[in-house]
Protein backbone atom coordinates (compact mmCIF):
# COMPACT_ATOMS: atom_id res chain seq x y z
CA UNK A 1 0.00 0.00 0.00
CA UNK A 2 2.74 2.88 0.64
CA UNK A 3 4.27 2.13 -2.77
CA UNK A 4 0.10 2.18 -4.35
CA UNK A 5 -0.59 5.44 -3.05
CA UNK A 6 2.12 7.63 -3.99
CA UNK A 7 1.49 6.40 -7.28
CA UNK A 8 -2.04 7.41 -6.98
CA UNK A 9 -1.57 10.78 -5.68
CA UNK A 10 1.01 11.50 -8.64
CA UNK A 11 -1.63 10.38 -11.20
CA UNK A 12 -4.14 12.64 -9.59
CA UNK A 13 -2.14 15.67 -10.18
CA UNK A 14 -1.01 14.50 -13.09
CA UNK A 15 -4.41 14.06 -14.24
CA UNK A 16 -5.84 17.15 -12.86
CA UNK A 17 -2.94 19.15 -14.44
CA UNK A 18 -4.37 17.43 -17.80
CA UNK A 19 -7.24 18.95 -16.96
CA UNK A 20 -6.87 21.94 -15.86
CA UNK A 21 -6.28 23.11 -19.60
CA UNK A 22 -9.67 21.77 -20.83
CA UNK A 23 -9.28 24.13 -23.88
CA UNK A 24 -10.82 27.99 -23.76
CA UNK A 25 -13.11 29.24 -21.38
CA UNK A 26 -16.41 29.92 -22.87
CA UNK A 27 -18.19 33.20 -21.13
CA UNK A 28 -21.92 33.68 -22.48
CA UNK A 29 -23.40 30.46 -22.14
CA UNK A 30 -26.99 31.74 -21.27
CA UNK A 31 -27.08 33.29 -24.98
CA UNK A 32 -27.49 29.86 -26.02
CA UNK A 33 -30.70 30.01 -24.08
CA UNK A 34 -33.16 29.36 -26.99
CA UNK A 35 -30.53 26.97 -28.77
CA UNK A 36 -28.81 25.12 -26.14
CA UNK A 37 -27.68 21.48 -28.21
CA UNK A 38 -25.56 24.40 -30.45
CA UNK A 39 -24.13 25.74 -27.16
CA UNK A 40 -22.64 21.97 -26.88
CA UNK A 41 -21.38 21.72 -30.36
CA UNK A 42 -20.08 25.29 -30.49
CA UNK A 43 -18.05 24.71 -27.40
CA UNK A 44 -16.73 21.37 -28.66
CA UNK A 45 -15.87 22.70 -32.17
CA UNK A 46 -13.83 25.54 -30.40
CA UNK A 47 -12.26 23.12 -28.20
CA UNK A 48 -11.06 21.21 -30.85
CA UNK A 49 -9.30 24.36 -32.62
CA UNK A 50 -7.91 25.58 -29.65
CA UNK A 51 -6.21 22.01 -29.10
CA UNK A 52 -4.96 22.24 -32.91
CA UNK A 53 -7.07 18.96 -33.74
CA UNK A 54 -7.64 19.59 -37.15
CA UNK A 55 -9.45 15.83 -37.49
CA UNK A 56 -12.11 17.05 -34.35
CA UNK A 57 -12.59 20.52 -35.91
CA UNK A 58 -12.97 19.24 -39.27
CA UNK A 59 -15.50 16.86 -38.49
CA UNK A 60 -17.89 19.51 -37.38
CA UNK A 61 -17.82 21.35 -40.34
CA UNK A 62 -20.82 21.10 -42.41
CA UNK A 63 -21.30 18.01 -44.79
CA UNK A 64 -20.91 19.85 -47.64
CA UNK A 65 -17.93 21.61 -46.80
CA UNK A 66 -15.75 18.34 -45.89
CA UNK A 67 -16.85 17.84 -49.40
CA UNK A 68 -15.51 20.45 -50.81
CA UNK A 69 -12.71 21.64 -48.68
CA UNK A 70 -9.37 19.54 -49.23
CA UNK A 71 -8.78 18.22 -45.22
CA UNK A 72 -5.22 18.89 -46.09
CA UNK A 73 -5.57 22.33 -46.52
CA UNK A 74 -7.80 22.64 -43.55
CA UNK A 75 -4.87 21.13 -41.31
CA UNK A 76 -2.85 23.86 -42.50
CA UNK A 77 -5.00 26.57 -41.33
CA UNK A 78 -5.83 25.22 -38.55
CA UNK A 79 -2.41 24.48 -37.93
CA UNK A 80 -1.91 28.62 -38.42
CA UNK A 81 -2.83 29.18 -35.35
CA UNK A 82 -0.44 26.86 -33.52
CA UNK A 83 1.96 29.87 -32.09
CA UNK A 84 -0.98 30.76 -30.06
CA UNK A 85 -3.31 29.44 -27.24
CA UNK A 86 -7.18 30.41 -27.41
CA UNK A 87 -7.62 31.18 -24.00
CA UNK A 88 -11.19 32.56 -24.09
CA UNK A 89 -14.38 33.35 -25.96
CA UNK A 90 -16.70 35.89 -24.74
CA UNK A 91 -19.96 35.35 -26.52
CA UNK A 92 -21.04 38.71 -26.98
CA UNK A 93 -24.38 37.35 -29.45
CA UNK A 94 -26.26 34.81 -30.90
CA UNK A 95 -28.73 35.47 -33.77
CA UNK A 96 -30.87 32.85 -35.19
CA UNK A 97 -32.18 33.92 -39.01
CA UNK A 98 -34.06 30.94 -39.23
CA UNK A 99 -34.32 27.51 -36.44
CA UNK A 100 -31.43 26.18 -38.76
CA UNK A 101 -29.35 28.87 -38.62
CA UNK A 102 -27.55 30.45 -36.68
CA UNK A 103 -24.77 32.87 -36.19
CA UNK A 104 -22.74 33.79 -32.82
CA UNK A 105 -20.70 37.01 -32.75
CA UNK A 106 -17.84 36.75 -30.25
CA UNK A 107 -14.71 38.08 -28.56
CA UNK A 108 -11.65 35.61 -29.25
CA UNK A 109 -8.48 35.91 -26.56
CA UNK A 110 -5.40 34.80 -28.01
CA UNK A 111 -2.29 34.74 -26.21
CA UNK A 112 1.00 34.48 -27.85
CA UNK A 113 3.38 31.98 -26.94
CA UNK A 114 6.48 33.81 -27.87
CA UNK A 115 6.12 36.87 -25.55
CA UNK A 116 2.86 36.03 -23.57
CA UNK A 117 0.99 39.13 -24.87
CA UNK A 118 -2.81 38.87 -25.36
CA UNK A 119 -4.69 39.77 -28.74
CA UNK A 120 -8.23 39.83 -29.25
CA UNK A 121 -9.93 39.34 -31.85
CA UNK A 122 -13.38 39.47 -33.04
CA UNK A 123 -15.31 36.61 -34.41
CA UNK A 124 -18.56 35.82 -36.40
CA UNK A 125 -19.17 32.38 -36.48
CA UNK A 126 -22.29 30.76 -38.52
CA UNK A 127 -23.67 27.30 -37.83
CA UNK A 128 -26.52 25.34 -39.83
CA UNK A 129 -28.85 22.64 -38.63
CA UNK A 130 -29.30 19.56 -40.83
CA UNK A 131 -30.35 16.11 -39.86
CA UNK A 132 -31.30 17.41 -36.04
CA UNK A 133 -27.48 18.31 -35.97
CA UNK A 134 -25.77 21.38 -35.52
CA UNK A 135 -22.59 21.97 -37.76
CA UNK A 136 -20.04 24.85 -38.50
CA UNK A 137 -20.70 26.46 -41.68
CA UNK A 138 -16.53 27.70 -42.07
CA UNK A 139 -15.92 30.62 -43.28
CA UNK A 140 -12.62 31.61 -45.35
CA UNK A 141 -11.75 35.47 -44.89
CA UNK A 142 -10.14 35.16 -47.87
CA UNK A 143 -13.25 34.00 -50.00
CA UNK A 144 -16.08 33.56 -48.11
CA UNK A 145 -18.09 30.86 -47.14
CA UNK A 146 -17.65 28.00 -48.67
CA UNK A 147 -21.00 27.05 -49.88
Amino acid sequence: MKVVQPVLISLMLLSSLACSHGGPKVEGKELFEKVPSLYNRFVEYWRARAFLDADKSFSLEAPYIQLVYNRGNYKGFVNWFKNSELVAIKVERVVCEKEFYCCVDMKMVYKVKKDNRQEVFDGHDCWVKAGGVWWHNMRNPLVGPLI
